[in-house]
Parts: structure tokens; sequence; C-alpha cells
């Protein structure tokens, strides 16, 4: 794994700099949030640094991904409990990604969906993790069981029952969300949704709306938000036009669309702070799950993304600090 030789420091540095939009890729879609995900990163860099310091590595990726994995294990074992006690349902932290392009900042552009992550909720910290570096990252069984430890056939008994858990749910996203033309496809259904909920319009809203659609939101016990999932186009259909003659009042809110999560969504913002953000998934022609996050602390950083709004962020403002 190692020889003697220590690496200098700036080596070190750029070695991890290399592997962060893997790190960053595995933590996001282990956790949900690009918060917990930079917590992971901080910390993965603090026990890289005292490993990089002794000894020199000879493969930096497979080493800072085993970190990055088994620390996100450790933290989703305790989101989990914190997660059974939310206030209503919990939805991940949109993150902007572009629709012609891998997203340079996860590594890939797999495996983002709203709808999946969601489910993902459902498998164990094991089984998630062996799905996320299977289907996102294209690990072998062979490599799963290194980065986790475990047998080579114990790792492919976790895919097995991730993917037979994931099967067994009702899936709201399709793979063509993250798809250019899915993208588009999205945007128009995304489009005539506002125009027909605008307009008051239930048989038109309707007639946009799957014969499964349901509609989650996520509020954080922060802010209004319904605490349990909408189903059948007709409630979906009533509950959006109610919100929308809500938010017809003062103050001004302006609208924007946005590629979230490889999917179309609605940004809702008032040029300070977001409102809420409204992502669809379609499958068939038609809005078959959306999701509306208002939780002020999974939307903070998105405001920056929104067309026309100036950004002072740089593209890696994540700070490292050299002493753990």
């Amino acid at each position: 794994m190692s020889g003697s030789t220590a690496p200098d420091p700036d080596t070190a540095v750029a070695e991890f700099l290399a592997c962060r939009p893997r790190m960053l890729g595995i933590a996001y879609r282990m956790l949900g949030t690009l918060a917990d995900a930079e917590d992971i990163i901080q910390e993965a860099y603090e026990r890289w640094h005292v490993v990089a310091a002794k000894q020199r590595v000879e493969d930096s990726t497979a080493l800072l991904a085993t970190l990055t994995t088994r620390l996100c294990i450790d933290r989703y074992r305790r989101e989990r409990t914190r997660r059974e006690a939310y206030p209503g349902p919990w939805l991940p932290e949109p993150v902007p990604t572009a629709v012609d392009a891998p997203l340079a900042a996860l590594e890939t552009e797999r495996m983002l969906s709203l709808g999946l992550l969601r489910v993902m909720e459902h498998l164990t910290p094991l089984e998630r993790a062996a799905f996320v570096l299977a289907d996102a990252f294209d690990y072998r069984a062979r490599e799963i069981a290194s980065v986790l430890g475990r047998s080579e056939a114990h790792c492919r008994q976790l895919l097995h029952r991730a993917r037979k858990s994931l099967a067994s749910l009702p899936p709201e996203h399709e793979d063509v969300c993250g798809s250019v033309g899915g993208y588009q496809e999205g945007l128009r259904l995304l489009t005539a949704l506002l125009d027909a909920v605008r307009d008051g319009n239930v048989e038109e809203t309707e007639r946009l709306l799957a014969a499964d659609v349901v509609l989650y939101s996520d509020g954080g016990g922060s802010v209004a938000a319904v605490t349990r999932p909408v189903q059948g186009p007709r409630a979906v259909a009533r509950l959006c036009i109610g919100l929308a003659r809500q938010l017809a009042g003062p103050p001004a809110l302006h609208y924007a669309c946005l590629a979230v999560n490889g999917s179309a969504s609605l940004v809702v913002h008032d040029n300070q702070s977001i409102e809420s953000v409204i992502v669809v998934e379609h499958a068939g022609g038609r809005v078959r799950g959306a999701f509306v996050q208002r939780n002020p602390d999974k939307l903070s950083r998105l405001m920056e993304s929104v067309p026309g709004r100036p950004t002072n962020r740089s593209p890696n403002h994540f700070q490292y600090h050299p002493d753990p």
C-alpha cells in the first residue's frame, strides 16, 4: 500500500484536491446534504494529513475513498436516528447541476435524482454505501469489499439487497430526468404546470400530473410545510393552487427555473433568500414526483446559482486546515 518515503506537503495536498470531487460525490449521495458532505471531507483530510505526513501512499484515490465512505457510514448511522424524529418528510439538499455536461463538483451526474436519494433512506448504511459505490462510481464487488472491510461475498449480498429494496419501492424518478432531453421535458411540464396553477385551473393542473403523483414537502420544522406526502392528481393540484394564492400577496416574489439534481426546478425567491424550491421528476409526459424544499438550512447556498444573481463564492471555496 505504501512505501517508507513520505511525500512533501504540497504533493499530499495536490493528491487530496484531485480526489475531492469523488469524495464529495460519495459523501453527498450517502448523506443527502452538502453541509454534512463537506464536514466529512474536512475530517477525511485531517486523517489523510496524518497518514501522508508519515509515509508515501501509493493509491491515494483508494485510501481517500475508503476514509470518506467509512466516515459517512458512521455519520449516516447517527443521522438515521435523528431523521426518524424529523418533523415531516426529510428531503435531500438540492444542488444545482449542468444539463449538458457531467457535474464536475461531484465527479459524476449519475444517481443525483431527489426521488432516488429519498428512497435510499430505506437502505442500511452498508447497503447504501455499496449501492453508491457500485452504481454511481462503477466500483466492482472486490473494490467495495476493500473499502468496506467486508468479504466480497458479503458485498455482493449488500448490493443485491439494496437493489431489491429499491426495486420494491414506488419510484418517483426516471433515468431520463438526468439527461438533456429529460431536463427539457421536465422544464416544459414545469412551465405548463406553473401557468395552470397561476390561472387556478384545477383540470389543466390535474392533466399534467400522473395518476400516481406524490408531492413531498420539507420545512425542517422551522417553516410551514405539508407534514405528510400528498398523493393523487386532485389533491396535489388543489394544494398547489392554494399555495399559489397564498404566495400572490406581498412581499413580491420572483420565479426562476434552474437545473437541480438533474431535473427541472422552480426557485421561488425575493432576491435575498429562497422561499422554496420545487423540483419535478417525470415519466410518460407527466409529473410523477414533486419535491418542495423549504428548509432554510438546505437552501442558503442555492441562492448563488439563481439566474441573474451574482456570486462571490469561488468554485473551490472549501478551506483546508493542515493541522488536525
